[in-house]
């Protein structure tokens, strides 16, 4: 999914050999929005996210034909960090997930468990992570992929809305919506 404004580039990077399928969205109102918008715009099976600054690497998906076949609906992979290449390997904890993230955002979620989950809800700058602990209380079942999906860029250039330079203001509102998440479903 992309916006009018940057379809040319996101066709640019995608490779000759990699499978993709892209959708123009319109872009309005808030960062969440962009889920909201993929939630009611996808057909597909699984759904992944990659925000504006983040680099899908070849071979992220490799793995998913072996999840779907042991039944599994979220897919925990590893993502690489932009601005050291350390690599950061997400574990499916669901006594901790409520917590803590304990795996990189935007995992691939099956669309049954997505739609199981209410999805996207949007307003929220840990939008991932509220849906990781409503995956916690459908029952989840991860697979853990030994890929690494995307390059993720942390904004250590600029200031982004859930990055290192991310006003603090953003840690407060999204650390409060976490506790209305945890208290809803009983964490």
């Amino acid at each position: 999914m992309h916006d009018p404004q940057n379809k040319d580039e996101v066709l640019a990077n995608i490779p000759e050999n990699y499978k993709a399928i892209t959708k123009t969205i319109e872009m309005t109102g808030t960062y969440s929005d962009f889920r909201l918008a993929m939630q009611r715009s996808l057909t597909t099976d699984w759904i992944s996210v990659g925000d504006v600054d983040d680099q899908y690497l070849p071979g992220a998906f490799d793995e998913l034909d072996q999840a779907h076949a042991e039944g599994c609906d979220i897919y925990i992979d590893k993502v690489q960090f932009k601005h050291d290449g350390s690599i950061f390997q997400g574990t499916w904890q669901p006594q901790n997930i409520p917590y803590k993230m304990t795996c990189p955002g935007n995992a691939p979620i099956k669309r049954e468990l997505y739609e199981k989950t209410g999805g996207a809800k949007g307003g929220s700058f840990y939008d991932d992570w509220e849906l990781y602990i409503r995956c916690v209380a459908a029952g989840a079942k991860p697979f853990h992929a030994t890929t690494v999906r995307l390059i993720h860029d942390l904004g250590h250039d600029r200031v982004t809305l859930s990055g290192v330079n991310r006003p603090s203001i953003n840690d407060s509102i999204g650390q409060d919506a976490i506790a209305r998440v945890r208290q809803e479903l009983g964490f």
